[in-house]
């Protein structure tokens, strides 16, 4: 295990270079492989959502469960229902296993897990209504089990910006630039979320209702959406459009 030494922040600090120079999901897998094999974890799941539209949602599964273990809780969808998912959807601090009913983990798990695990689990809240959590766990008979917990919650509390940050680099990576929109489709969207119609934005924008209509087919076409509503819509959830703050 790393010793209080270790877990200083020249050590931190090394982590933070080598997430900066994270551009692959694999990447993002091979570092917390090396990050837990530092701490004595044995576990890792980090799981995070991008909306796309109001009921769909893109996702981002790495972890290093075995295999079974990893496929019945994404074909189940057993993160839905699961008491620590909820806790981190409405929290941003760091919560430990233990301040959950055992009984309601013990329902989610159904013995999916190969050893007696112990945890903890930290939010994840991104832009765009991202979401997620990065759950880290040891077994529980470990020997100096909350000691090794606990100096692993240093260290991540102090390097999940950084993983954070490395997510949002593969998402931009993988990202469709077909949904690229230019500088002027952003703007006659923007006006349009305001309820401007199109006569209205040609005025605010000087130039012609045609080539505002123009502009909202072609951004309507490139986000794949089959109307300017739904447009509107995924353009604010995916962040192709920002309020002005």
């Amino acid at each position: 295990m790393l010793d209080q030494g270790r877990t200083n922040m020249p050590m931190t600090n090394e982590f933070i270079k080598e997430l900066q120079n994270v551009t692959t999901e694999k990447q993002i897998h091979e570092f917390l492989v090396y990050l837990i094999s530092g701490l004595e974890l044995d576990y890792f799941l980090l799981k995070v959502s991008f909306p796309i539209s109001m009921i769909k949602s893109d996702f981002m599964i790495i972890d290093n469960y075995p295999q079974p273990v990893s496929q019945l809780y994404q074909i189940e969808n057993i993160l839905k229902t699961d008491p620590i998912v909820d806790y981190c959807s409405k929290n941003h601090s760091p919560i430990f296993w233990g301040k959950v009913a055992p009984s309601e983990l013990k329902d989610i798990n159904r013995g999916l897990f190969p050893v007696n695990q112990s945890g903890f689990a930290v939010p994840l809240h991104g832009p765009m209504a991202s979401f997620g959590m990065l759950n880290l766990s040891t077994g529980a008979d470990k020997p100096n089990c909350d000691h090794i917990l606990s100096e692993a919650l240093t260290v991540f509390q102090i390097v999940m910006p950084y993983i954070q940050d490395a997510i949002a680099t593969v998402r931009s990576e993988s990202y469709d630039h077909k949904m690229q929109l230019t500088c002027r489709e952003i703007e006659c969207l923007t006006w349009a979320t305001e309820g401007k119609s199109a006569w209205e934005i040609a005025h605010i924008l000087g130039c012609s209702e045609r080539t505002v209509t123009f502009h909202l087919n072609n951004a309507t076409a490139k986000l794949k959406c089959t109307n300017r509503y739904q447009a509107i819509a995924k353009a604010i959830l995916t962040g192709v459009i920002l309020p002005n703050s």
